[in-house]
């Protein structure tokens, strides 16, 4: 197969060096990546720990919202009942991942995700979205480290394929 699609090149006169082939290897490469990344965000749930996550992120918006805008907060609020950060022990308040997880609360929000199906899947996206842009800043990392372009696509394959690391990808 591989001698079928070199024969392939070289009738069109590519070399594996030119320009216009690795920039189409290169594109092609990242574009399949995405595209498989995205089709099987589906096929991944939770984990046990996300709910957790959410909930945490909800008391600190509470607790912001309290502080910064009052009658916003009501008004989003509504009647859930959400704990205040004060009742919160020591262990459940804190937890470092406040960075991500406040801002995609807030936005599943104010787009409106009530189902949580929903918003735990739409956190997936955006967990892959972000491991699709360190794959990038990955092969760049390789790019200085190797000259050979060749070797940073394969690379960033190796990571891509593995199984443990392609799965944390979507809840990690």
């Amino acid at each position: 197969m591989f001698k079928r699609f070199y024969n392939i090149l070289a009738l069109h006169n590519f070399s594996s060096n030119s320009k216009i082939t690795k920039k189409f290897i290169i594109i092609l490469t990242f574009s399949l990546i995405f595209v498989l990344g995205i089709i099987s965000v589906n096929d991944y749930g939770t984990t046990n720990d996300e709910y957790t996550n959410r909930f945490r992120s909800l008391v600190t918006i509470n607790y912001l919202g309290e502080k910064l805008l009052p009658n916003i907060n009501k008004k989003y609020k509504g009647d859930k009942e959400i704990p205040k950060l004060d009742e919160f022990s020591s262990k459940q308040r804190f937890y470092g991942g406040s960075v991500i997880q406040v801002p995609l609360t807030l936005a599943e929000i104010i787009l409106g995700i009530k189902d949580k199906k929903n918003a735990f899947l739409s956190r997936h996206y955006v967990y892959f979205i972000i491991f699709f842009f360190s794959l990038i800043a990955f092969y760049n990392i390789l790019k200085i480290r190797f000259i050979n372009w060749q070797y940073c696509i394969i690379g960033v394959l190796i990571l891509f394929l593995s199984p443990r690391i392609f799965a944390n990808s979507f809840y990690n």
